[in-house]
């Protein structure tokens, strides 16, 4: 970013940490370390928007101690600048219903660095909870998780319905800050399967619940990540391979032995 250069690295080795070493790249012969950035966990993504860097890892807390020594410092995921961390402070925190007994182990981290600022600093919140994929535009940041949810019939598993969990972020002046939750039928392929416009949320997912035929679906939310429209029954039994969102029109690509692209009008 003009004469700014920031390489994500991360270290799986001793403690898992995610990077940003930001660089001065003015003398393009002699890059200038400025400052490093890290937390803890895995990359798990990260985007450029406007100067701002977003930057996710994955942690997942597993203490050694036992639970009488557990503090809020041993739990709490750590970030930090130039060999300095400490914990994110609980307010800065977001707790998602659980999924799952081993959900509450998980902790999504979240940092923004501002490339434009002379002497940059970093914001960082946490979610506990997991992810599958992100989907991020200029004001918002969706973090994506693909669900089975089973319904027991008689002691035993009988059925399972396929869906896709949405969390929304606001991104404004480099806060993460959780905004809303939703969710729709079906799993989505990738970040290309979402698309906001005009303050709704689009959304292709294919749905292979075991209670009915396989089929593909796109799902309207608006902001508050409420269901407002939807079309569903598209090409039984095929599976969406790529989408597209173009203004008001949405390209959805499914398979089976063909290849027919369906158009959605959204207006």
């Amino acid at each position: 970013y003009k004469n700014r250069l920031a390489v994500i690295a991360s270290k799986e080795y001793e403690e898992e940490k995610t990077y940003i070493r930001l660089y001065d790249i003015s003398d393009r012969a002699d890059p200038e370390l400025i400052e490093e950035f890290n937390q803890q966990g895995c990359f798990f993504s990260s985007r450029l928007v406007g100067s701002r860097i977003i930057l996710l890892s994955q942690y997942y807390f597993n203490p050694d101690c036992k639970k009488s020594e557990i503090t809020y410092d041993t739990v709490a995921p750590h970030v930090g600048q130039n060999g300095v961390s400490k914990a994110i402070g609980a307010h800065m925190i977001t707790v998602i219903p659980p999924e799952d007994e081993n959900y509450s182990s998980s902790n999504i981290v979240m940092t923004t660095v501002d490339l434009e600022d002379a002497n940059p600093e970093f914001i960082s919140s946490a979610v506990i909870g997991s992810g599958s994929d992100i989907y991020c535009t200029n004001e918002n940041l969706y973090i994506i998780s693909h669900l089975n949810r089973y319904e027991e019939i008689d002691g035993s598993v009988e059925k399972f319905r396929s869906v896709t969990q949405i969390n929304r972020f606001s991104i404004k002046d480099g806060v993460i800050e959780h905004k809303a939750s939703g969710e729709v039928s079906g799993r989505t392929l990738n970040q290309f399967s979402f698309d906001e416009r005009k303050g709704y949320l689009r959304i292709a997912t294919t749905d292979n619940s075991s209670s009915a035929e396989q089929q593909n679906i796109i799902t309207v939310l608006d902001m508050n990540l409420k269901e407002v429209a939807k079309i569903g029954g598209i090409a039984p039994g095929e599976t969406i391979q790529s989408v597209r969102y173009i203004g008001d029109y949405g390209y959805v690509v499914t398979f089976l032995q063909t290849d027919p692209l369906f158009v959605i009008d959204f207006k």
